[in-house]
C-alpha cells in the first residue's frame, strides 16, 4: 500500500530493489513494533519468538543474520573489507580510518559506501527467505 500511495514518485528511484527492500525491512519493523505494544498495553507479553533471545526462533534468526553478515564481508575487496571492519567493530570514524591507512577521507566514504551497497544486496538475497518465514512463524501476512 506504501508503494500504491507514492506511485507518482517510483519512476525516479534509480535502485528500485535496494528501495524496495528498504521499504519492506521498514515495513516489518513496523509492524513487529505496533504487535509489541499492543501485547505490552495488553499485558499478554509471552516472550515467544521475537521477544525473547533465548527462543530457538530468536537464536535461529541471529545465527542465521551472523553467518550471512560473515559471508558478505569476507567476499568483500581486501581495501573495503578493511575500511568497514574499522568503522564497525572498532567503531572508527571516517577521518580517523583515512589517517590511519593513509588515504582520503572521500576514498574511505567510498570504500564504506561500496561494502555497505554488497552487503545489503548479499544479505537481501540470502535472507530473503528468512524473513518470509518469520513472517509465517509470527501469523502475519508480508
Amino acid at each position: 500500500m506504501r508503494l500504491w500511495k507514492r506511485r507518482e514518485h517510483l519512476p525516479a528511484i534509480e535502485k528500485f530493489d535496494d528501495y524496495l527492500f528498504i521499504v519492506a525491512r521498514n515495513q516489518a519493523f513496523s509492524c513487529l513494533k505496533r504487535i509489541s505494544r499492543r501485547e505490552l498495553a495488553e499485558g499478554s507479553w509471552s516472550g515467544e519468538a521475537f521477544g525473547d533471545p533465548n527462543t530457538p526462533e530468536s537464536q535461529l534468526v541471529a545465527r542465521e543474520y551472523a553467518l550471512v553478515l560473515e559471508e558478505a564481508i569476507a567476499l568483500l575487496s581486501p581495501q573495503q573489507k578493511q575500511v568497514y571492519l574499522l568503522s564497525v567493530e572498532e567503531n572508527l570514524r571516517r577521518g580517523d580510518i583515512a589517517k590511519l591507512l593513509d588515504i582520503s577521507p572521500e576514498t574511505v566514504k567510498t570504500y564504506l559506501a561500496r561494502a555497505t551497497r554488497h552487503i545489503r544486496a548479499y544479505s537481501y538475497s540470502r535472507l530473503g527467505m528468512l524473513i518470509s518465514w518469520l513472517f509465517l512463524a509470527a501469523g502475519l501476512r508480508p
